[in-house]
């Protein structure tokens, strides 16, 4: 197996992983949404916040993958 299929490879099983999260949580805010009585105002503040929140996560993912393809060693003292 070359170099660029085992980089692959986690970077797809971790995408296949937040995906199917995302998934569940979008199944469980639909069950919410048409089970509970909440007003629309706040449906909106959550949607908002999730999304936000969805946006903020993947773009710190983004950062990562591109901060371990530019070092050689991974420097986890930074964290």
């Amino acid at each position: 197996m070359n170099s660029k299929m085992k980089d692959f490879i986690p970077a797809a099983l971790a995408a296949l992983v937040a995906g199917a999260g995302m998934i569940l949580v979008g199944i469980f805010y639909y069950w919410v949404f048409s089970h509970v009585p909440i007003s629309a105002i706040l449906r909106g503040i959550i949607i908002l916040a999730t999304l936000g929140g969805i946006a903020a996560l993947a773009f710190v993912t983004y950062e990562r993958f591109r901060e371990i393809h530019e070092e050689d060693q991974d420097d986890l003292g930074k964290y």
